[in-house]
């Protein structure tokens, strides 16, 4: 038997929890806090068997893992020794990666539900 702890962004955690479920794994959420960022994440604890690992981590790579985002940020362009007015900003593209899962893998002597 395994306990994976998987730490992923709270933005994850429905889509996550909905194909972790779908496929029949058990878990329990925790709500916590990264200490770098202060940013609020998810802590998923979820016991299975030593062949359904593998799976529980493809579903979090998919749901959760590392991502290419493409956002739009206001940007004020320097005329005459000064700045357009923000009516007259320009939008930039910027991509940006997001999302993220850390897992850890524990080895469970026994995992018992009542």
């Amino acid at each position: 038997m395994k306990l994976l702890i998987a730490v992923i962004s709270k933005d994850d955690k429905d889509e996550a929890e909905h194909h972790l479920t779908a496929e029949g794994f058990m878990l329990t959420e925790m709500g916590t806090t990264g200490g770098f960022l202060k940013k609020k994440n998810v802590t998923l604890l979820i016991g299975t068997s030593e062949d359904k690992v593998e799976r529980v981590k493809e579903i979090l790579k998919k749901t959760a893992g590392r991502r290419s985002v493409k956002m739009y940020v206001q940007s004020a362009v320097p005329v005459n020794n000064g700045l357009v007015p923000p009516a007259e900003n320009l939008s930039v593209p910027l991509e940006s990666e997001t999302g993220g899962c850390t897992v850890f893998e524990l080895s469970a002597d026994k995992i018992t539900k009542y």
